[in-house]
């Protein structure tokens, strides 16, 4: 008997941690229903409150500066709804002729429509959450700003930022044979998206030239490769980051070029290359529709190419290698 006062008052104090933190995570809406109306007010304070994620401020509570205020009220032959939404500084109004409908659906469809025109004021917080132009009046405090920005990417079923469109990027690329030594030179044009909000793809075509020395002369390397990779994709304001996976195909020539033409004969060779491929790339978009993006490329050549000097096998890109590319291009 008596541990009863303490349950209660642990009861009491988790009662009011419940209220404050629900208060602190749900913006809150004064709904206000005209008589005139005739439906069901409960009806439509609990069907607002569950299609807006809101807390509703009852009868006789201070008043609130923070809250969206939603007016039902008659207008000749039809509804009135009314928004004031001190957080973006909009108004809006709408009117909806309920006479076709059967009274019994009236106050879901209310509330619906009063919902909807809520989230078409709060859906600027989601797109644009810092205008150029600031509201007039007290700004609300960053959690209420954050909770309905919050509700409003809970019911969109889409991402709220639109997708960057394609770029085109010139592109300087170097290559470095992390186990034969060796590097390659060269550039080429990449075309990428991000069509998803997670996905995009990333496909280019690549030049490269390289001059390895050997014993009795040197040997030039010329490449032409296809390459395209999926990624993950981020992006943080003007700063996009992507990583994947992807495979790069393409041919090679090796071109032997000897120091004395009495101790050696040039010949040139042709042969498939490939391999498969991982990439982190970082981009800025300094001003639109610039950007400018650096890329990182590794992975293991599985079919590599290798010539031959003297009668033995001399020179050989194969195994691992890196690679670092930086393209400047546009958003088309």
């Amino acid at each position: 008997m008596k541990l009863r006062p303490h349950f209660a008052l642990a009861a009491a104090l988790a009662l009011l941690t419940t209220r404050a933190a629900a208060e602190e995570t749900h913006p809150r809406v004064l709904l206000d229903v005209s008589p005139c109306v005739g439906v069901s007010v409960p009806d439509v304070r609990r069907i607002v409150g569950v299609e807006l994620g809101a807390l509703l401020t009852r009868d006789g509570e201070p008043p609130d500066a923070t809250a969206t205020r939603v007016e039902v009220r008659c207008d000749q032959q039809s509804v009135l709804l009314l928004v004031e939404d001190p957080i973006t500084g909009k108004s809006l109004q709408r009117s909806v002729d309920l006479d076709g409908s059967a009274p019994s659906m009236r106050a879901r469809l209310i509330a619906l429509a009063a919902s909807e025109l809520v989230y078409a004021s709060w859906a600027e917080l989601a797109v644009n959450p810092q205008p150029e132009v600031p509201v007039a009046g007290p700004r609300p405090a960053p959690e209420v700003v954050a909770a309905v920005r919050d509700t409003v990417r809970r019911k969109l079923p889409v991402r709220l930022n639109p997708p960057k469109p394609m770029r085109i990027l010139g592109v300087a690329s170097r290559r470095w044979f992390l186990s034969e030594g060796g590097d390659l030179w060269g550039g080429g044009v990449r075309l990428a998206d991000d069509p998803f909000a997670l996905f995009g793809w990333s496909a280019d075509a690549i030049v490269e030239h390289g001059r390895i020395n050997a014993s009795l002369g040197s040997v030039d390397v010329d490449t032409a490769t296809l390459g395209g990779s999926i990624v993950l994709h981020r992006e943080w304001g003007p700063l996009s980051m992507r990583a994947g996976m992807g495979l790069r195909m393409g041919v090679a020539r090796m071109s032997g070029q000897p120091h004395r033409s009495d101790l050696a004969i040039g010949r040139s060779v042709w042969a498939p290359w490939g391999w498969p491929l991982g990439v982190v790339a970082l981009s800025i978009t300094p001003i639109r529709p610039l950007v400018i993006e650096a890329q990182g490329e590794a992975g293991y050549v599985v079919l590599p190419l290798g010539g031959r000097i003297g009668g033995g096998q001399e020179i050989t890109l194969a195994g691992a290698f890196a690679v670092l590319q930086l393209g400047v291009g546009m958003y088309l």
